[in-house]
């Protein structure tokens, strides 16, 4: 049977950045954070070796947060934020004609899965964290920022109103539903284990975002 996540691809570890991954305990559905030691050591993270937060205390805060954020009495107030404090736009670099990118990063690639592969071996883990960091510096050099187009303020209203009534929507959504429409606010989560707090954000909006509540997770 196919398990329904709702917030598959939106909940982020706050330790290390990485999305969290869904599982099932029985019938509750929960994301966890499985994060080796040896890699712990490698990229200097403290992190525990498994952290996780259950979708049912996330959903309730996740949903208050964005009902009182589209409001009646606040929506035009909240368009205008999406419009102002979208993401700058992203200016591409130009590669150099004689190189190939995508080699470039197929060999980086390379790279890494042979560095961690000499971790796992025994290999100094200061020293192959030296080699990681290198290559990570090297793949992001290469990799060329996609331009992005802001929206004027009547398309995000738009696309605002077509979500409806977002308090009726949270309320009778079924969990497919629901998940569609975060990812179509562009809804970002980070989970952060030590206060258990929940962090928000809307894509189009980094001003729009912030500790939208507590919850109960673990380590």
């Amino acid at each position: 049977m196919r398990r329904e996540y709702v917030l598959r691809g939106l909940l982020h570890c706050g330790l290390c950045g990485r999305k969290m991954q869904g599982q099932h305990n029985g019938d509750r559905a929960f994301y966890r954070c499985r994060y080796a030691q040896e890699y712990a050591l490698v990229n200097h993270v403290k992190h525990p070796l498994n952290v996780y937060v259950q979708e049912r205390h996330v959903l309730p805060v996740l949903d208050d947060w964005l009902a009182k954020l589209f409001a009646p009495h606040r929506i035009d107030e909240t368009v205008r934020q999406l419009t102002v404090h979208q993401e700058p736009v992203a200016v591409p670099t130009p590669a150099e004609p004689e190189q190939d990118t995508a080699a470039l990063l197929a060999t980086c690639e390379e790279k890494l899965a042979k560095y961690r592969a000499a971790l796992e071996a025994g290999v100094d883990p200061e020293t192959v964290g030296e080699w990681i960091s290198a290559v990570k510096a090297e793949r992001a050099a290469r990799t060329v920022a996609e331009p992005t187009r802001r929206l004027n303020e009547e398309e995000i209203a738009n696309i605002v109103q077509a979500l409806g009534d977002m308090r009726t929507v949270i309320q009778q959504a079924d969990p497919t539903d629901k998940a569609r429409v975060y990812k179509e606010l562009g809804l970002q989560l980070t989970y952060q284990p030590g206060k258990h707090d929940i962090r928000a954000q809307i894509s189009l909006d980094p001003d729009i975002s912030g500790v939208i509540g507590s919850v109960r997770g673990g380590t």
